[in-house]
């Protein structure tokens, strides 16, 4: 008969043997509570992936606030659940011309995002949120310059993080900063050079800048298509 871990069988293992057994039993339990935790969180998981870089996907975004917040809660220490979550606040920043009313909102925004930057700091998108929103609300001992530092040390390649870092950094008039200028400066000249789809960014961060934050921008484009300063120009004002 086989042995078993009940009975003389047991009592008549070599200690090595029961050892090892208990050990066995143990790690499949631990791997069984894990895959229990894991599968929990994704039943709850939402389809909000990435973080909206645009007024309409934000807005669906915070449709699944309440799933997003729930899954990340039950994932505890994943990163990946807290940075999805934090996503569903992306309307916060991009209901610009409204009034900053919804505090409670920015609140929960920030306990979230903050979460989500101590399990993964390397999420180069939830820099960029957490920029976006600290400029937008001030957030007391938040600098939206080094957050928004942060996104492109993170990931200086994140093409699809282009428009809205030049708009993050030229509507809170972020571009006294020497380091972050020169950032700016690179994605535009980009932009000129390899990525014509995106030129509109730089007339909508443009419109939103300031007079100096223009000039450094009028600057970086005349250096590599001068025609394109006259369309900056006479685009109206946003």
């Amino acid at each position: 008969m086989a042995n078993g871990l009940t009975g003389t069988n047991f009592l008549s293992m070599p200690l090595v043997e029961i050892r090892f057994r208990i050990a066995l039993l143990s790690f499949a339990g631990v791997a069984a509570i894990l895959a229990l935790w894991i599968l929990a969180a994704q039943l709850f998981r939402t389809d909000v992936r990435s973080l909206p870089t645009d007024p309409e996907t934000a807005a669906v975004a915070k449709l699944r606030r309440e799933g997003a917040a729930l899954a990340a809660s039950m994932g505890v220490i994943r990163g990946d659940l807290w940075a999805q979550s934090a996503f569903t606040y992306a309307d916060l920043y991009w209901a610009l011309d409204g009034p900053l009313k919804d505090t409670r909102s920015a609140d929960a925004a920030r306990r979230t995002i903050e979460k989500a930057l101590d399990y993964a700091p390397h999420r180069t998108d939830v820099w960029l949120l957490l920029a976006a929103l600290s400029s937008r609300f001030n957030w007391l001992h938040l600098d939206p310059t080094s957050a928004l530092k942060m996104s492109f040390y993170t990931g200086p390649n994140e093409i699809s993080f282009i428009p809205m870092r030049l708009l993050v950094a030229t509507r809170a008039s972020l571009l006294n900063d020497p380091e972050l200028q020169h950032f700016v400066v690179r994605d535009i000249r980009l932009i000129l050079l390899r990525l014509p789809k995106l030129r509109p960014a730089i007339q909508t961060a443009y419109r939103a800048a300031n007079s100096t934050s223009r000039q450094i921008i009028e600057t970086a484009v005349r250096e590599v298509d001068p025609s394109f300063v006259d369309r900056l120009r006479s685009a109206p004002s946003g």
